[in-house]
């Protein structure tokens, strides 16, 4: 059994000249200027482009339509009332038999006395990197914070960390879709 968890979010613009974009459909080429693109499965594909690129994407071969990717800020507006963590603690539930998947900034282990995710002991089974902009492992330290908070609600859950935020604490759309695939193919199909 496994859990998905994303804080809350509130969606942003694009604050770059809107370069990037989801494009719907199967076009079997790309036309130039088209850069980074990311299947996204069913039909989808999140890309880079000029507007004035993106406009002539809109008529291309296979293209169902195109629209700018939103981007999204993390937010924690739940506290443990709200997810019913008292009764649950009060049951006896501790998690286990559960894995979480946190979507947040990534997390350090170190902060559970691990060197790594994925040793014996350690709560976080993993922590992976999705975001390709910012490679690092928790940057503003949400996520380590977020894990250390399911940690102490679910002490018992397995837990693994997607790293789907940037270093300005925002997450594009295809890189939560990446994240929602990487769930698909290693937990739930585990």
């Amino acid at each position: 059994m496994f859990l998905a968890l994303l804080v809350s979010c509130t969606i942003h613009p694009a604050d770059d000249g809107v370069t990037r974009w989801i494009v719907e459909g199967t076009p079997t080429q790309w036309p130039a200027g088209v850069s980074r693109v990311r299947a996204l499965g069913a039909g989808s594909f999140a890309v880079r482009a000029t507007p004035e690129v993106a406009a002539a994407l809109a008529s291309w071969p296979g293209v169902e339509g195109i629209r700018p990717e939103a981007r999204f800020e993390a937010a924690l507006e739940l506290g443990l009332d709200a997810i019913g963590q008292p009764i649950a603690e009060a049951a006896g539930l501790t998690g286990a038999g559960v894995d979480v998947v946190l979507f947040d900034t990534g997390a350090d282990p170190s902060v559970f006395g691990c060197a790594a995710a994925g040793e014996p002991g350690c709560p976080l089974l993993g922590v992976v990197e999705i975001a390709p902009d910012d490679c690092v492992l928790d940057d503003t330290r949400h996520g380590t914070i977020m894990a250390e908070v399911v940690h102490a609600v679910a002490p018992g859950a397995g837990l693994y960390v997607l790293d789907v935020f940037d270093t300005d604490g925002l997450a594009w759309e295809s890189d939560l879709l990446a994240a929602r695939d990487w769930v698909v193919d290693h937990i739930v199909t585990q």
